[in-house]
């Protein structure tokens, strides 16, 4: 497989599973450097421990996409090893709401 990400960095928030850990597994293939997220340490564990038989190059960090926080650390660690982010997959999803209600008015919006 052509190396076309070589040497790129790719962030992939939601990487433990599915779309997200494809998506990892084709940039590590295509020689970029990568990170992985997700809120499921144990998940996130395994998925790191299935793409490093693929590569070196990916680290895994456990953020919550929906804690501002976590996700500052986590680019701040990116930086501080790599210097840049040349890609972001963002397959997060976090939707926030408060009550029924809210759930009911989404679902009769036209």
């Amino acid at each position: 497989m052509e190396k076309t990400f070589d040497k790129k960095v790719i962030y992939i928030t939601g990487a433990s599973a599915g779309i997200g850990y494809a998506t990892a597994e084709l940039c590590l293939r295509k020689g970029a450097k990568v990170i992985i997220t997700g809120r499921n340490q144990e998940n996130l564990e395994n998925a790191h421990n299935e793409l490093l038989k693929i590569s070196s190059e990916v680290i895994a960090h456990n953020v919550d996409v929906s804690q501002e926080s976590e996700i500052t650390r986590s680019l701040q660690e990116v930086h501080e090893a790599y210097g840049r982010i040349d890609g972001l997959v963002n397959k997060s999803l976090t939707i926030d709401i408060n009550d029924l209600s809210d759930i009911e008015a989404l679902s009769t919006k036209s």
